[in-house]
C-alpha cells in the first residue's frame, strides 16, 4: 500500500488558504450587514417621506420649533479724546451725545457719555455701547471694560393699543401692525398693517449693558418725550422671557419686545403672500468685548449673543396646496408601489425579517415614481412651494446648536431641492426619447439623489447662509441718540420676491448644474463598469450575474423583452434596469423589486397574466399587435390567442395577486 506523505509547505498552505477563506468570509458578512443597514435606513426614511414633510410644515409655524443663535463679532474704533458732540442731523460718526439716566437699571442716576465710532458701516446692524457714566457718588466709571462690563446695540420694539404711550420711549414715529399668535401662543408683530387695526408699534435702537459680576443686564433707551431735554431710561432686564410691561416706567399699557423682530425673507405666490420673521426668546445680547489701545484710538471687539427663533407666518391656501400635493403623491406611492409589493411579498411565503435580509437586492423603493412626469412635477411644485422652508433648515443647521435627530430631518427637507433636478433630468430624457429615439433615452434619477445629496448637504446650507445681509430684509435706520440699523417690520415687503424667483435666485444654479453633472458621471460610469446603475450596485449586498439569453425563442420569453415591445413605453435601456436585479441561484428576476415598478398579476380564470398598476387600477401589458403578455411557470411572452377582448369575454374584474420570481 503506497502511503501519501503532505509535506510541511503544503499544511501551511492549506492553513494560509483557511485564513484566507476566513478573514474573506468576515469582510463579506461585515460588508453586507452594513450594505443591509444603510439600505434599510434609505428606505424608512422614503416610507417616513410624508410624515416629515407634513411635520416640518408644522415646525415651521411657531419659533419655539425653529431655533436660531445668532452669534456676531464686530469690530470698530473710537476716539474719545478729540470727539465733537454729534449734531442731531448727522453724520454719526467720531461724536458723542452726554445724556442723564433715569429709570430702574443700576445706571439710573448717572450721566453717561456715549460715543459712536469712526469706522462705523453703512449697513453695520450690530455696535455696543462705548463711553462713559459718571455716577451719583461722583465716581466715573468705563463701559465697556472688559471685566466689570459687556455692551452691545441691538434693537427693541414697543407696542400699544394707544399709540400716545409709545411716544415717552424711544425715537421715530409708531405706526399701526399687524400681529399673529403662533401655535403655542407667542404673540409677533411682524408688518405694517394691511387692514384696521388697533395697535400700534414703534421700533428702534437700544445699548444692552451686562454686569459681568453680578450677571444682570439692562437696557438703555433713549427718551425723547420732551425733546429739549432727552435722557436715557435705564431697564432692568432681569426676566428672562424677552416681553415686558412698561405700564410702571410710562403709566400707560404697553409692551416693549427684546429685539424686535426681524423680517428673514418674504415672498408672494398666487396662495398669498409668506413672512418669516425672527424674534427673541430670551433677553440674553451683550456676550463680552474686548478692548486694546491703537495709537490714539481705541479697537473695541464686540461679541453678540442673540437666542431666539423664526416662525413663518402665512395664509392657510398654502397650507392646502401643499398638503393637496402631498396627499397626491402619498396616494399614488401607495396604491402604485406600496399595493403591489405587498401583494409580492404574500406570495414570497416568508417571513418579514427573511424577506428583508435575502431579496432586498439593493432595492429602491420609490424608484418607479423617479420615471413618471407627473409625480416629479408635484414633487418639484412641492419643493418650490417650500421654498421658505428650505431657507429657514439651511439657517438653522449653520446657526442653531440641533440635537442630532433634529439635524438630520432638517438635512432631509433641505435634500427636497434634488426633486427639481430629477423633473429637469426626466423632461430631457423624455425629450431624447421622442427627437433622437427611444434606444438612446437613459434612467439617471436614482443616481442623481446619491450624487446631489451629499452636494446639497454640505453646499446648499453654507451657500444660503453667505446671502448675509441680501435675505434679510426688514432693516432701516432709526434715531439719533442711539443711532442704529434697526430690526424691522416696517420694511417687511421692501425686497419682497415671489417663491419661484427666490427658488432661482438660491438654488437655480444646482438646479441645471446637477442633472448635467449626474448625466456626465453615470456615461462614464456605464462605460468601464458595464453596470446600470451605481445606486444599485452600492446598495446590492451580494454579487450577481447576468445570464444572456442564448437565442431568439428564448429571448422572447423573458420579461425585460415583453417590457421593451410592449404598449406602455418602457425604453431598452430602462427595460433592462427594471429586470437586472435576479436572485443569485436562480437567476430569477426578483417579484418585489419587479413589484416596485408596479408589476402584479391579473388572473383571468385559467389565464396569468402579466399587469402594471396606477392609481390603484391595473391592466394587461400588451404588445402593438394586442397580444397580451401570458405568465407560464416562471417564464412571461407575448400569447397570440390571448387578447384583451378574450380576457374581457372571461371575467372584466381579474383577480389581483402578487407576482413571483419570473425569466
Amino acid at each position: 500500500m503506497n502511503k501519501v506523505c503532505s509535506s510541511p509547505t503544503a499544511i501551511t498552505t492549506l492553513s494560509s488558504d483557511s485564513n484566507g477563506a476566513k478573514r474573506d468570509f468576515l469582510l463579506t458578512s461585515v460588508r453586507s450587514f452594513v450594505v443591509f443597514i444603510l439600505w434599510a435606513i434609505i428606505n424608512i426614511n422614503s416610507l417616513l417621506d410624508p410624515l416629515k414633510t407634513f411635520y416640518g410644515y408644522y415646525m415651521s409655524m411657531d419659533s419655539s420649533n425653529q431655533y436660531a443663535v445668532w452669534q456676531l463679532t464686530e469690530t470698530n474704533n473710537f476716539n474719545n479724546e478729540s470727539s465733537r458732540v454729534c449734531s442731531a442731523s448727522g453724520p454719526f460718526l467720531d461724536c458723542f451725545f452726554e445724556l442723564p439716566v433715569y429709570g430702574t437699571g443700576s445706571l439710573a442716576g448717572s450721566v453717561c457719555r456715549s460715543y459712536y465710532p469712526i469706522d462705523k458701516r453703512p449697513l453695520q446692524h450690530v455696535g455696543n455701547f462705548f463711553g462713559n457714566c459718571t455716577l451719583p457718588n461722583g465716581h466715573q466709571i468705563y463701559i465697556p471694560d472688559g471685566n466689570t462690563y459687556a455692551t452691545t446695540q441691538w434693537s427693541v420694539q414697543t407696542t400699544s393699543y394707544d399709540g400716545r404711550c409709545l411716544d415717552h420711549l424711544g425715537e421715530g414715529l409708531s405706526f399701526t401692525c399687524d400681529s399673529y399668535t403662533t401655535i403655542n401662543g407667542r404673540v409677533i408683530n411682524y408688518r405694517v398693517s394691511h387692514t384696521e387695526s388697533y395697535k400700534w408699534c414703534k421700533e428702534f435702537g437700544g445699548y444692552y449693558i451686562l454686569n459681568l459680576l453680578t450677571n444682570v443686564q439692562e437696557v438703555l433707551i433713549a427718551n425723547v418725550s420732551n425733546p429739549n431735554s432727552p435722557s436715557f431710561t435705564s431697564i432692568e432686564l432681569k426676566d428672562t422671557p424677552p416681553v415686558l410691561s412698561l405700564d410702571r416706567f410710562i403709566g400707560c399699557p404697553a409692551k416693549l419686545y427684546i429685539g424686535g423682530a426681524a423680517t428673514h425673507i418674504t415672498t408672494s405666490a398666487w396662495y398669498g403672500d409668506t413672512i418669516v420673521p425672527w424674534t427673541a426668546q430670551t433677553t440674553r445680547t451683550a456676550n463680552s468685548n474686548s478692548i486694546s489701545k491703537n495709537g490714539s484710538l481705541y479697537f473695541v471687539s464686540t461679541s453678540h449673543y442673540t437666542e431666539g427663533g423664526m416662525t413663518q407666518i402665512r395664509l392657510g391656501y398654502k397650507d392646502a396646496f401643499r398638503l393637496t400635493l402631498l396627499f397626491t403623491i402619498t396616494f399614488y406611492r401607495i396604491s402604485s408601489i406600496y399595493y403591489p409589493m405587498w401583494l409580492a411579498y404574500l406570495r414570497t411565503h416568508e417571513s418579514f425579517m427573511q424577506c428583508l435580509l435575502h431579496r432586498h437586492m439593493g432595492l429602491v423603493l420609490h424608484k418607479r415614481e423617479r420615471r413618471n412626469l407627473l409625480i416629479l412635477f408635484l414633487l418639484a411644485l412641492e419643493a418650490v412651494t417650500s421654498t421658505e422652508d428650505i431657507v429657514m433648515n439651511c439657517q438653522q443647521v449653520v446657526y442653531a446648536g440641533n440635537s442630532f435627530i433634529t439635524l438630520v430631518l432638517k438635512y432631509m427637507s433641505i435634500t427636497r431641492i434634488i426633486w427639481p433636478c430629477a423633473f429637469l433630468l426626466l423632461l430631457f430624457t423624455r425629450t431624447i426619447e421622442i427627437t433622437i429615439g427611444p434606444e438612446y433615452a437613459f434612467a439617471m434619477s436614482e443616481d442623481l439623489f446619491l450624487l446631489g445629496a451629499p452636494v446639497v448637504w454640505g453646499y446648499i446650507p453654507l451657500k444660503v447662509t453667505n446671502q448675509g445681509m441680501k435675505l434679510f430684509e426688514g432693516y432701516r435706520w432709526t434715531g439719533k441718540y442711539i443711532n442704529h440699523y434697526t430690526n424691522s417690520i416696517y420694511n417687511a415687503y421692501t425686497n419682497q420676491l415671489s417663491c419661484f424667483s427666490l427658488y432661482l435666485q438660491l438654488f437655480g444654479l444646482f438646479t441645471c448644474i446637477s442633472p448635467i453633472t449626474t448625466i456626465f458621471i453615470d456615461w462614464m460610469w456605464q462605460t468601464y463598469t458595464q453596470h446600470p446603475s451605481i445606486v444599485v450596485y452600492v446598495l446590492s449586498s451580494r454579487q450577481r450575474s447576468y445570464v444572456k439569453l442564448p437565442n431568439k425563442n428564448e429571448l422572447q420569453m423573458s420579461i425585460e423583452y415583453v417590457l421593451a415591445n410592449s404598449t406602455e413605453g418602457f425604453v431598452p435601456n430602462i427595460a433592462s434596469q427594471i429586470t437586472r436585479t435576479t436572485l443569485p441561484h436562480t437567476q430569477l428576476c426578483e417579484s418585489i423589486n419587479l413589484a416596485a415598478e408596479g408589476f402584479i398579476c391579473l388572473v383571468y380564470g385559467p389565464i396569468n397574466v402579466l399587469g402594471m398598476i396606477n392609481w390603484g387600477i391595473a391592466h394587461p401589458i400588451a404588445n402593438k399587435l394586442g397580444h397580451v403578455a401570458v405568465i407560464n411557470g416562471k417564464l412571461v411572452s407575448f400569447d397570440c390567442d390571448v387578447t384583451i377582448n378574450v380576457l374581457a369575454s372571461i371575467t372584466s374584474k381579474p383577480a389581483y395577486i402578487g407576482l413571483i420570481d419570473i425569466k
